[in-house]
This record gives structure tokens, C-alpha cells and sequence, in this order.
């Protein structure tokens, strides 16, 4: 039996899911903490500075081009994130009829690609530079995580039952995991830029705000992520609670020319945001300069 499709499966999926965030959540405020004190301790007078409260702070960052680009950029990814994830449900069920253990085939690879592409940021932002090293991981990302459907589309991909098409399948998650962290980590570190940036500008540093505000970013637009791939499968008219190989060519077409061009093509419009980031390699480095001095 197919658990996917058994509604009363969610709801111990969903605390078990909980009850994980939770501990992580708790672990890495613990294994942060002393490395916080350090830097408290480093910059003792680092957030007085910028007495105007943290709407002011916010209301002074948001006049920069390149806080506006980065930020409209990560609403866009993870917009688009939400949207897959959500969808991800169907194409599998429908669109590629796999079966629940293939399915976990194809997770555990995007997520052991995912953790192997972190060490890989460092040397990609140093080699093309930050803005560069995130464009294009995204772009690579979404292309191996799209490249699959677009073959199927075009007849390209191996049919469906077939072990080449997991291979595929695999292949594909993995290398758009281990792209796709790239994006994740090297983003964070150009936050922390927007923070020197913002110090140099307004003697201040709003680091926990920056970093507050886009992890609410995030997580709001992967739930409007999910609110848009609900209100898509209506539009396109998709079966509800339909038996897979009930589904008819002409729906599957539509799922698929949706959660993969369609979806990217809003992806990479997406990253045209990324045009007025400003804060190059030679950028920053002056701008830590001049705070070096000033401090």
C-alpha cells in the first residue's frame, strides 16, 4: 500500500518532524552560545552604536540596493522551493509512479548532496566571487532539479518502471543537493557582508535582525510556496485523489511542464533581482578596511 496517499499517515509524520526541529533547533543554540559570547564579548558596544531601534535599522537597510536584491532573490528561491516540495508529491506519485521506497532513494540522495556541497562554498565564492558563486549555484540547482521532467517532456527520459530512470532520478537530486548548498551557505555569508556594509555606513550592526529577517523570509514563502502549488494543481485541473494509472497523459503533461519549466523560468527571471547587488570582492575588502581603522 502506498502510504503517501493515506491522509491519517501525516499527522505522526508531522510530530515526529516536530519533535526533530525541536532538537536541532536546541542543539545549535547550544553549540552557538559560546561562540555568541565571544563575539559580545569582542564588540561589547557593537549594537549600541545603532541607537534608533530595530525598525529604524531595518527601514535604513532596506535603502540598499544590494539588502533589496538579496533578499527579493531568497523570497523568490524560496518561494520556488515551497512550490517544488509541495508538487514533489505528485510528480512522484504521478508523473514518475515511483513507489514509496524509490522515493527515499531520491530524498536520502539530495540530502547526502546537499551536506557534501557545504565545504564547497568557500572555494566557489572565492574563485567567482560571492554574487556570482550564488547566481549560478541556484542556477545549477534548479537545472538538475528541473532537467529530468524537462527530458521527460520531451520524450528524452527512460519510461517510467525503469531502473535507468531512478538512476536518473538520483543522479539528478544528488548533483542539484550538492549545487544547491552552495547557494545556502554562501547567501549567509553575504548577509553578514549587508551587516559590515550597514556598520559602515550607519555605525551599527544588525546581524541578529539580518539574519532574523531571513529566516522569516524564508520560512513564509516556502508556506506561500505550498498555498501556490495548491491553488496550481486546481488550475491545471489535476484528479484529486485519483488512482495513478487513472491519471490521464494530457494532466501529468501539465504537472510536469509546471513543476519544471514553468517554475524555473520564474526561477531564473527571479535571479535578474540579484542585477543591483554591489558588494564585489573589492567592495568589501574596502569596506573592512575602513572598519578595521575606524575600530
Amino acid at each position: 500500500e502506498n502510504g503517501q496517499l493515506d491522509p491519517s499517515a501525516y499527522r505522526p509524520f508531522a510530530a515526529a518532524l516536530g519533535a526533530l526541529v525541536i532538537l536541532f533547533v536546541i542543539g545549535s543554540a547550544l553549540g552557538t552560545q559560546r561562540v555568541a559570547l565571544r563575539l559580545a564579548a569582542e564588540h561589547p558596544a557593537g549594537a549600541a552604536r545603532d541607537d534608533g531601534g530595530l525598525l529604524r535599522a531595518l527601514s535604513r537597510a532596506v535603502r540598499s540596493p544590494s539588502f533589496r536584491a538579496l533578499f527579493s532573490s531568497i523570497l523568490v528561491m524560496s518561494t520556488y522551493n515551497g512550490v517544488q516540495g509541495a508538487l514533489a508529491l505528485h510528480m512522484n506519485t504521478y508523473f514518475w509512479r515511483l513507489p514509496p521506497g524509490e522515493v527515499q532513494w531520491v530524498f536520502y540522495a539530495a540530502m547526502i548532496g546537499f551536506m557534501l556541497g557545504v565545504p564547497l562554498a568557500r572555494p566557489a565564492a572565492r574563485r567567482l566571487d560571492k554574487k556570482a558563486a550564488y547566481v549560478g549555484s541556484i542556477a545549477g540547482a534548479v537545472g538538475f532539479g528541473v532537467g529530468p521532467t524537462v527530458l521527460r517532456l520531451l520524450d528524452l527520459a527512460p519510461p517510467n518502471g525503469a531502473p535507468e530512470l531512478l538512476a536518473l532520478l538520483i543522479a539528478a537530486a544528488f548533483a542539484s543537493g550538492v549545487i544547491g548548498s552552495v547557494s545556502v551557505v554562501v547567501s549567509a555569508a553575504m548577509v553578514a557582508d549587508l551587516a559590515d556594509e550597514y556598520d559602515f555606513e550607519h555605525r551599527g550592526r544588525p546581524e541578529g535582525l539580518f539574519f532574523g529577517v531571513v529566516a522569516f523570509c524564508r520560512k513564509a514563502s516556502l508556506g506561500v510556496g505550498g498555498a501556490v502549488a495548491g491553488v496550481v494543481i486546481d488550475v491545471i485541473r489535476f484528479p484529486q485523489k485519483a488512482d495513478p494509472s487513472a491519471v490521464s497523459a494530457v494532466a501529468l503533461e501539465r504537472l510536469g511542464i509546471t513543476y519544471g519549466p514553468l517554475t524555473a523560468a520564474v526561477v531564473f527571471c527571479g535571479m535578474l533581482l540579484m542585477i543591483p547587488y554591489a558588494l564585489s570582492r573589492g567592495r568589501q575588502a574596502a569596506i573592512n578596511k575602513a572598519l578595521e581603522v575606524r575600530a
